[in-house]
Order: C-alpha cells, then structure tokens, then sequence
C-alpha cells in the first residue's frame, strides 16, 4: 500500500483532501467483486464439465478417422481424464458447490481482516494527529527492533503490535475487528442486522478453517440458531454464500460512511466506490434484501450428516 500524504498546510483541517483511506476501501471492493466473479465463473465451468466429455468423444472420434495424430491409448486416457473430470464436477455440484463456497467464505473473512489492518496502517501513516490520541496502554513492542527499523517500516511494525494486542482482547472475530477500527478512529454502531451477520459469518469461517465444516460442540454452544447438531457438515450454498458476499459489502458501506464523517469530507466518495446492490445481480440476489436489512444467515446454512469425526 502506497498511502497519498496529507497536506503540509498547518492551517488546513485534516480532512480537507483525504483521500489516503480510500485506497483500502477500493482495494477490498475490487477483491469481493472478483471473487464474486470468479466463483461464478467457477460454476458455470464445473456444470459444462459433463459436456466435456461428450466434446472429448467427438474429437477422439475426428482424430481416429482423419487427423490420427494420436494413438488409441492416448485418445482413452483423454476420454477418461474428461470422465473423471465430471464426475468430480457432479460431485461438487451435487453437494451445492460446497468446497468452492467454503474457501471464499473463508477469503471473504480474510479480505475483511485485511481492511480494518490496511486501514489501521494508513492512519498511523497520514494521520500526524492519531499518535498523541490513540489510547497505546497495554500495547507492548520491543523498542530496540523498532529504532533500528528504516523509518517506512516503523509504522507498520506499529500497526502489527496494535493490531495483535487488539485482537486479543476478544475472540468473536466481528468484535476484533470492530475493536480494531475503534482504536484508529472508525468506532461505531452497526446495524442489528450486519453485526449478526458478521458474527455467523465469522463462525462459519472458523469451523470452516479449522474444522473443515463438521460442527462441533463449540459452533453448536455458540450459534444456536443453526439448529445443527455435533457431527454434521455446514453446506455453504450458493444462496449462503451470496448473503455473506452481500454481508461484507455492506460493512464497506458502513465503514466508509464512518470515514467520511471522521473526516468530515466535502467530497463523499461516489463513482470509485462501488456500492452494495451493484454486485446483487452478480450474486442472483434481490437488492430489497439490503435495503430492508436482511442480512441474517440464520435459516440458510445447510446441515447434512457427516461421517466425519469431531474428535
């Protein structure tokens, strides 16, 4: 990250251009939309996976009459390559694209950890005034390796010290990052909604991550309201995924409205942000949902048996 420099004028209020916590604002909007896109993308192609096989046949068939450039042994492993290959898509279609929604979920939860830390350095950075109004008690870094660090890499290894102790204080990760944003400046109220929202999200990432989606006794302690039971898989469906897609755009609206009130801007940030219901008809989701703050996931995780150990 490249941060813009605040203006040298002592008169000027700090809010008059900046534009420097913009940057991670666009660059975790771009990341969502990508992976929105991908994921899609990644769809479309498992489900023409079948027609493979049949495209396969068709120029195995081609080549053993005109071309022949190929042997029959070469054309069977090409057929049964391609035969596998679907059965692996079927698999995976079959299963409500289970594994591919399970890793964006976790990347979506990853591109928000990454704003609130890009955000928090970006403040450290352009923000003259953060240092003497920051609350710095209980953060704890080694003084000797940060005096000799060149002077671009102290404010990170400021950021990293923060961040780290900050995220210590709780262990709901919606909390870790809401505590974070506090410390740089960003603190406010979320609406019911998204912070319920941003809860589940969180702990389905986490039995994601660590438990590759098989519930256990804490996810069944900690979120109730899934109704799942100890031993059985969390199926991240598309209509799942799309909610927790539509959960972490709408946590850039409100942290961005959050910066422009902190800073006052005269500028609201417009075209180069793009809001919430542009992604909608990517995520095949009704706008409404956002505007009438449906953001819950409760009632749309799938639970299926699982033979899986919880250990």
């Amino acid at each position: 990250m490249n941060p813009d420099p605040t203006s040298d004028d002592d008169d000027a209020p700090l809010a008059a251009s900046p534009t420097w916590f913009r940057g991670p604002l666009e660059a975790y909007r771009r990341a969502i939309s990508d992976l929105v896109d991908l994921t899609n993308v990644t769809r479309t192609a498992l489900m023409g996976a079948k027609a493979q096989v049949g495209l396969v046949e068709a120029l195995n068939k081609i080549d053993a009459e005109f071309d022949k450039k190929f042997d029959e042994e070469t054309r069977a492993l090409k057929l049964s390559r391609a035969v596998e290959q679907a059965k692996v898509a079927q698999s995976e279609i079959s299963s409500g694209f289970r594994i591919l929604h399970s890793n964006a979920v976790v990347l979506l939860w990853a591109y928000l950890e990454t704003l609130v830390d890009d955000l928090l350095l970006a403040t450290i950075i352009n923000n003259p005034e953060f240092h003497t109004l920051a609350d710095w008690g209980g953060i704890r870094a080694p003084v000797a390796e940060f005096s000799i660090l060149p002077k671009e890499e102290q404010a990170l290894f400021l950021a990293s010290a923060a961040t780290q102790h900050l995220r210590q204080r709780t262990s709901a990760g919606n909390a870790q990052i809401e505590t974070i944003l506090e410390f740089a400046g960003l603190g406010g109220a979320r609406p019911e909604g998204l912070d319920s929202g941003l809860y589940l999200m969180n702990k389905v990432r986490n039995l994601i991550a660590h438990r590759a989606g098989v519930v256990d006794a804490k996810f069944v302690r900690e979120c109730p309201q899934v109704e799942a039971a100890v031993g059985t898989r969390l199926t991240i469906g598309t209509h799942t995924f799309s909610t927790c897609a539509l959960i972490a755009i709408q946590y850039h609206q409100e942290v961005r409205s959050r910066c422009e009130i902190a800073y006052q801007l005269s500028d609201p940030i417009k075209a180069e942000v793009v809001g919430p219901f542009d992604l909608c008809s990517a995520l095949n989701t009704d706008s409404r949902r956002i505007a009438a703050g449906d953001l819950s996931l409760h009632g749309r995780l799938d639970v299926t048996p699982s033979d899986e150990s919880t250990g």
